[in-house]
């Protein structure tokens, strides 16, 4: 099958599975939520050589999957965050590895940037509503054919070559100019915390910075690896990390932008 076909098909069941996700509820969302949280930290810990023992990578993959999954039932996030550092350090004392502390920082920051970058789309849906949990999506998929379409088209000065050498400023604002749009035109019609033109246009702009950023940082972690994709699960995308990216940072900008618009 053509590459460019197959690349479309996945890419397809991957926005529907989403879709449906957060359309049938919390419950399904909890489910997405904890499968992406599962893969998410298999790859990442792949990704930086991780070389600790089977049962701590276990211990991790699990409470990073809970605190991904606590967002969406309302459980204090607050009690894994504590919980999680204090015990990993412990599990420090007893690993021989000339690697214990810095697989004990990479299993920290696994925790933090998968287990926050999902749990956070739970507390979104609860305080904004699905719809808003939807803009969110379409607005990073809307960055990502932006950026893609005007960069081909008229990129020429790179956005930053040592991380990404096909990002350019040019994609990078017009990626941003499809977003400000679809946000403006969001926030006319009321969507969740854009609430009107101006709010869902600001709401645009953070994600397409934030959308950006967590390209980016994959992009290093990536270059750490020596790899071009964190996996193969995706057929013609990659790995799980690839098309999440993004959202691991957009989502936490995003619950900073509902509390703000709500209680501010």
């Amino acid at each position: 099958m053509n590459n460019l076909v197959l690349r479309a098909i996945s890419g397809a069941v991957y926005v529907a599975v989403i879709v449906l996700a957060v359309l049938c509820g919390q419950v399904w969302l909890s489910l997405l939520v904890a499968v992406m949280a599962i893969l998410g930290t298999a790859e990442f810990l792949k990704l930086s050589d991780n070389r600790t023992s089977l049962p701590v990578k276990a211990f991790t993959m699990v409470l990073t999957v809970a605190l991904a999954v606590s967002g969406c039932y309302d459980v204090p996030s607050v009690i894994l965050l504590c919980i999680f550092p204090f015990l990993r350090c412990s599990l420090t004392l007893a690993d021989r590895n000339d690697t214990a502390l810095r697989d004990t920082a990479t299993d920290m920051l696994c925790f933090l940037y998968i287990g926050i970058g999902l749990g956070t789309l739970g507390n979104i849906y609860s305080l904004a509503g699905r719809d808003f949990v939807l803009l969110m999506f379409v607005l990073i998929w809307l960055n990502d054919t932006g950026a893609y379409l005007t960069g081909s088209s008229f990129g020429r000065t790179r956005l930053c070559e040592r991380l990404s050498p096909k990002k350019s400023w040019e994609g990078f604002w017009g990626g941003m100019l499809f977003c400000i749009v679809a946000g403006g035109m969001a926030g006319h019609y009321g969507m969740g915390p854009a609430r009107n033109i101006l709010a869902g246009a600001l709401f645009g702009v953070a994600v397409s910075v934030f959308s950006t950023m967590g390209d980016l940082f994959e992009s290093a972690l990536k270059r750490h690896a020596g790899v071009k994709d964190s996996g193969n699960i995706i057929p013609g995308h990659g790995g799980l990390l690839d098309r999440i990216d993004s959202l691991l940072f957009v989502a936490p900008a995003s619950l900073l932008f509902t509390l703000l618009v709500c209680y501010i």
